[in-house]
C-alpha cells in the first residue's frame, strides 16, 4: 500500500502553498499594472495633459445637455403648433352625387362637404338642369349652417364627419 508519511503531505502542502503564492503573485502584479494605468489616465484628465481635462470634458457634456434641452423644448413647441394647425385644415371631405330632377338626367348633381376636426369649413352644391346649372355655397360652424341644408348636404356632412373618426 502507498501510504503518506508526515514529510510527503508536508512537502505537498508547501508545494500548494507555492502554487497559489505563485498564482496570486501573477494576479497581483496584473491588478497593480491595471491601476497604475488608471492612475496615469486619471491623472492626466486632472492635470490637463491629455487634449482636455476632467472640469473641460464636464463643462462641454453639460453645455450639450442644455443644447439637447433647448432643442426639445422647441421641438415640443412646433409639435403643438402642428397638432393645432392639423385640427385647422379642412382636409375631411365627402361628396355625395344625386339627381336633383327624378325625370331628367342621372347623378349629375352634387353636393362637397369640406370639414376640420371642429367641423368648420363648407358645403358646396351643384344642381344640374337640362337649361342651367346652378352652384350653391354654404358656410359650416359646429357641422351646421345659418342655411337651410338639404338631405343631401346633411348627408355630405355626415360622410366627411366619419372621414374623421
Amino acid at each position: 500500500m502507498n501510504t503518506w508519511s508526515e514529510s510527503d503531505i508536508l512537502y505537498f502542502i508547501i508545494g500548494i502553498q507555492a502554487f497559489i503564492t505563485i498564482v496570486c503573485f501573477i494576479w497581483l502584479s496584473r491588478l497593480s499594472r491595471n491601476l497604475n494605468r488608471i492612475k496615469y489616465l486619471f491623472q492626466q484628465l486632472q492635470s490637463g495633459d491629455a487634449k482636455e481635462n476632467l472640469p473641460q470634458v464636464l463643462e462641454r457634456l453639460i453645455e450639450r445637455v442644455e443644447q439637447t434641452e433647448q432643442i426639445q423644448h422647441t421641438l415640443a413647441q412646433r409639435i403643438g403648433l402642428t397638432d393645432q394647425t392639423l385640427k385647422q385644415l379642412k382636409g375631411n371631405v365627402a361628396v355625395v352625387r344625386f339627381n336633383a330632377f327624378a325625370n331628367e338626367g342621372s347623378d349629375l348633381s352634387f353636393s362637397i362637404a369640406v370639414i376640420d376636426d371642429e367641423q368648420t369649413g363648407f358645403v358646396l352644391t351643384s344642381i344640374y338642369g337640362r337649361d342651367e346649372s346652378r352652384v350653391y355655397a354654404k358656410p359650416l360652424e359646429k357641422g351646421d349652417s345659418i342655411y337651410n341644408l338639404t338631405n343631401e348636404e346633411k348627408q355630405a356632412i355626415l360622410e366627411a364627419r366619419k372621414v374623421l373618426s
